[in-house]
């Protein structure tokens, strides 16, 4: 549903969804267990437009439930509930293809937020002010009924930029702050004979930057330039557990008899400058070259400072990590392209370089099970690739586009084994190509903007991997293909747009395969025991053949002012 409008200045816009998906299927796997979710959200946006500026408020609300797969199976294959259920362990054919989310782990969010923005004008430039407010609440639920994992995370961002252009001098700036007051907070332990799950301790986090761009152009040569200064501070609570993963588990002080530290408190600081110095140059005839420097900086997550537990979205246990460093880089971007009449293209290549690189890095110990995860730093990584596009829209024929797109990245940590050179969880490489036909259709035509289109994705394997204690597994090349159409109905007399369908496919062909990313085909054991996936072939693949419906229709009247009023439902 989408309702908006505009009354002299005041303006408004309502929208709201609902999504839910059973279990998908591929020729591997059969129907998934673990893989349903639902979803509604609303959004209301009200503000007023003046000719000082404009001032807008925004408030939204999401509540999504999403199955956890665990890749649990019996010794035959066929997957199994983590937890019985009713008395059964086998889910059933209604189970696969019910829209509830309810009966496996899985995962519960709710998240509400308000942002309110203006923008005043001031003399040649505009100052920006935006102050906001958001709340998300996690429910990690472990039998389908209670939260083992539940904790609530509230944010206050802000904002202030002021953006000028000077008219002499053609200099375009904008500088400001921006940041955010952040507060986490784990909730009551889940009662008897269920076992709370603390991953993060409770924190308070202050982060805050100021920046400035500058921009120049000049006939053929556009000159810009930036810098930013960023300071983080995470203060984190000491938690104590007295029977720690027992049903009796809980939370003590730490001068209580067999007191057992979850986490250790904390006071981190940290702060670093970024910045980026670029130029673009038109060269003769529709062709141009690009060139970027940039310096990184980036200050650990929460998750890895903290992280002590069960993560249930990775099946897998992390461990904290409070001695991390900031990250800090050098990046260089050479890019150079062409636009025609006929076709267009541009090249890229960049080289990065990170020092402290953070990552997760598999152990050989074993916790409740699972395989446990260190966060830790390489000393030095080197991440660097290409990539591309060509796109071929024939003047001669507007009818037909072509596009096209390549990526190949490649990454090693220097002086290191054979099995830790790579870095986890780079991309394969990849190529995507679609064709696009769109019809030409008459003057007062019902039919508008109708077009058929025809895909093709190849992947190739990608062998470059983190390889010890089979952190990662190569993964097998694959080809997809996908195909759509989309009709807009109209009104032949005014004609404007009435409903729009839109209809698409994606893996046509149905193929079996695993993408290098899908942590899914790590998610393997038996009868509850977890077990290590040395061949890509042990875990879960990706979703077998889609098709997908979209209509968007709307209602156009004249009001009595003899304004245009749409509603898009």
């Amino acid at each position: 549903m989408h309702i908006a409008g505009n009354r002299k200045g005041f303006v408004w816009d309502l929208r709201g969804s609902g999504e839910e998906a059973h279990a998908y299927t591929n020729p591997k796997d059969g129907y998934v267990w673990g893989t349903a979710w639902h979803q509604v959200n609303g959004r209301l946006r009200l503000g007023i437009n003046r000719p000082w500026g404009y001032s807008r408020l925004t408030i939204s609300a999401l509540h999504k439930r999403i199955q956890v797969p665990t890749g649990s199976r019996d010794s035959t294959g066929h997957f199994i509930f983590k937890h019985p259920v009713n008395g059964r362990i086998y889910p059933t054919n209604d189970d696969f293809l019910s829209y509830s989310a309810n009966i496996a782990s899985d995962k519960l969010l709710d998240e509400y937020q308000a942002w309110w923005q203006n923008s005043i004008n001031l003399g040649n430039g505009k100052l920006g002010l935006g102050i906001g407010f958001t709340r998300s609440a996690h429910f990690d639920v472990d039998s389908g009924t209670v939260g083992t994992g539940n904790f609530a995370v509230n944010d206050i961002p802000f904002s202030l930029n002021y953006q000028v252009e000077e008219a002499n001098t053609g200099i375009q700036l904008t500088s400001g702050i921006n940041g955010t007051y952040e507060m986490e907070r784990n909730f009551a332990e889940a009662r008897a004979p269920y076992i709370s799950n603390f991953q993060i301790p409770n924190y308070k986090n202050f982060e805050i930057g100021g920046y400035a761009i500058i921009e120049k152009d000049f006939k053929d040569l556009t000159l810009n330039g930036g810098i930013r200064f960023d300071r983080t501070k995470f203060i984190g609570d000491p938690l104590y557990l007295a029977d720690p993963g027992m049903p009796q588990q809980r939370i003590v002080s730490s001068t209580s008899p067999g007191a057992m530290q979850q986490f250790a408190g904390f006071d981190n600081i940290y702060s670093g400058f970024s910045g980026s110095i670029g130029a673009s140059y038109q060269l003769p005839g529709n062709n141009y070259a690009k060139l970027n420097i940039s310096r990184r900086y980036r200050a650990p997550a929460i998750n890895e400072l903290t992280n002590n537990g069960l993560n249930i979205g990775s099946n897998a246990v992390q461990l904290v990590n409070i001695d991390l460093q900031a990250e800090h880089g050098y990046q260089f971007d050479l890019a150079y392209g062409y636009n025609g009449n006929n076709l267009s293209f541009e090249a890229n290549g960049f080289y990065n370089h990170i020092d402290n690189f953070i990552f997760t890095n598999k152990t050989d110990s074993v916790s409740q099970g699972y395989p446990v995860y260190q966060f830790t730093s390489a000393n030095v990584a080197v991440i660097t690739g290409i990539s591309g596009y060509l796109n071929i829209h024939p003047v001669a024929a507007k009818c037909l586009e072509i596009d096209n797109g390549f990526t190949y990245v490649y990454s090693h940590i220097p002086n290191t084994t054979d099995s830790t050179r790579h870095l986890t969880y780079i991309p394969a490489p990849h190529l995507t190509s679609d064709l696009k036909f769109r019809f030409n259709n008459g003057h007062n035509s019902t039919l508008s903007e109708t077009f058929v289109k025809i895909g093709v994705q190849h992947s190739w394997a990608q062998n470059n991997i983190y390889r010890a204690l089979h952190t990662e597994v190569p993964s097998s090349p694959y080809t997809l293909f996908s195909a759509g159409v989309g009709i807009t109905f109209t009104n032949p007399k005014t004609g404007r747009a009435l409903c729009s369908l839109y209809v698409n496919c994606t893996n046509l062909t149905n193929a079996a395969y695993a993408d290098h990313l899908n942590i899914a085909q790590y998610f393997l054991s038996y009868n509850g025991q977890p077990v290590t996936v040395t061949r890509q072939n042990q875990g879960i693949y990706n979703m077998g053949r889609n098709i997908s419906f979209k209509n968007d229709c709307s209602i156009w009247h004249y009001r009595k002012a003899g304004k245009l009023r749409k509603i898009r439902k």
